[in-house]
């Protein structure tokens, strides 16, 4: 639905925002100026105006179905302790890293085909 690049490009301004002190409404804001995609920008407004009616980021993101459910997770544990911006900054590495295991394993299964 969404590209890997513009989700990672999304949690990771938001990550850098929210520890500069920006509130979480205004760093999508932010962001939202910087989009070029269309979905995502329908996304992103629809993050922030249920941020904005009093929506947790968790609760928006997890409605927006923009990450899987071990991601949302991880965003509602970081805004209940304090520690969204690592939280953030956490969920970005494990999808790279879960990517770079799908291209390896699909490689893996091309091999003995191809043999």
């Amino acid at each position: 639905m969404f590209g890997n690049d513009e989700k990672d490009y999304f949690l990771e301004n938001l990550a850098i925002m929210i520890t500069s002190g920006i509130d979480v409404s205004s760093a999508i804001t932010s962001i939202k100026q910087e989009t070029r995609s269309k979905k995502m920008l329908k996304v992103l407004g629809g993050i922030e105006a249920e941020i904005d009616s009093g929506s947790s980021l968790w609760m928006a993101m997890e409605r927006s179905k923009l990450l899987p459910s071990h991601a949302i997770v991880l965003i509602r544990l970081g805004e209940e302790s304090g520690n969204l911006t690592e939280n953030l900054k956490l969920v970005v590495t494990q999808q790279q890293k879960d990517r770079e295991f799908a291209s390896r394993l699909q490689s893996a299964m091309i091999y003995p085909v191809i043999v």
